[in-house]
């Protein structure tokens, strides 16, 4: 699923990164998808952030607010003891959290819009504060689409600019907020450039792999908990029954993990994805690559696997195939650039 087709009645508009078009709206975000944004992860746990800030400030400056240090410790005892009403105010909590992050959100991203203006990249938004942020668009050089496990669930996604010399891209070059992920890719092929290629599946041997790195760990502290548990009881056996639930959840996620996998190049742009709990997608310009990294672990070897990474001289600096078949990440490199490996490539 490395592209998703435009919206029916919108054709993008086919242009190359760096053009200078009038002011053109690639999106101005409809208000009723500001309900999705505490799907992102961040904001779900503000109120938990806010909570752990005000029990933090309380216990470091309570004195200078008259309310003593014995005050807090026994308050805090009071509350240890008394299970009920700790669980009630938990569970309240956890009541208040969606509408508490959505205000937060909506307070973010209020009227978001993005477009084009004089050679631009802008993205504008805030409630209370209005912020804009420009990009320059002859320094894009790509995407990346990133969709958190509930973002997933319901088919949302957010983007951020892969831009030159921006050393805060997560925060300045940030596309898109949370939106639908059909509409996210319409708008970055729109605003940046798409990737018309499908993503290419990895062997079967990365799947072993993302099985065993999810499920083995926890294996192996539920048998290092079982001899204390046989011996001495009590707690040790809710160790070993966790871990081993653990263990069971790791299956569904190493799955997940490998179905995530995918490298892909359409003659102009290369791509690749990986995750499962954080999934990310980086679509760059072929123009972009400075260098390639080959790398295989001992595992690796043994599974006939190795990493991929296309070194670019913006974002995050580098992008990796994970775990990709040896003859199929060689070529991947040659089909990307030809010309810098062929030397490296013996002819039978």
């Amino acid at each position: 699923d490395g592209a998703a087709p435009a919206p029916a009645g919108h054709e993008p508009a086919r242009h190359e990164v760096g053009e200078d078009t009038p002011e053109q709206v690639f999106l101005a975000l409809p208000r009723r998808w500001l309900v999705y944004g505490p799907l992102s992860g961040a904001y779900l746990l503000s109120p938990f952030a806010l909570l752990a800030a005000g029990v933090g400030a309380a216990f470091q400056w309570g004195e200078q607010l008259g309310i003593e240090q014995r005050v807090l410790w026994n308050a805090a005892e009071w509350l240890w003891q008394h299970w009920g009403v700790l669980i009630a105010a938990l569970v309240l909590l956890l009541l208040i959290t969606p509408p508490v992050d959505m205000a937060v959100y909506a307070l973010f991203n209020w009227d978001f819009t993005l477009k084009a203006r004089e050679g631009y990249l802008v993205a504008e938004r805030g409630l209370l504060t209005r912020r804009s942020v420009s990009l320059e668009r002859r320094r894009v050089r790509g995407f990346e689409l990133v969709e958190s496990l509930l973002e997933r669930q319901a088919g949302m996604a957010r983007a951020w600019a892969i831009v030159t010399g921006l050393g805060d891209s997560q925060t300045r070059g940030q596309l898109l907020p949370v939106v639908p992920r059909g509409v996210a890719l319409d708008v970055t092929g729109e605003a940046v450039g798409p990737i018309t290629a499908e993503l290419r599946a990895h062997p079967p041997a990365a799947r072993r792999r993302r099985l065993f790195r999810a499920v083995f760990p926890w294996l192996l502290a539920a048998a290092c908990a079982l001899p204390p548990a046989v011996a001495w009881s009590g707690p040790w056996w809710g160790v070993v029954a966790a871990a081993l639930l653990l263990a069971l959840l790791g299956v569904p996620l190493g799955l997940d993990r490998y179905r995530s996998l995918g490298h892909a190049y359409d003659g102009s742009r290369l791509s690749v994805r990986s995750g499962s709990l954080r999934r990310s997608q980086a679509v760059v310009e072929r123009r972009a690559v400075v260098g390639w990294t080959l790398g295989q672990t001992w595992f690796q070897r043994r599974a006939g696997l190795l990493s991929v990474v296309a070194g670019v001289g913006a974002g995050s600096g580098g992008y990796t195939a994970l775990d990709v078949g040896e003859a199929e990440g060689v070529a991947f490199v040659s089909e990307v650039t030809p010309d810098w490996f062929a030397p490296f490539v013996v002819s039978d």
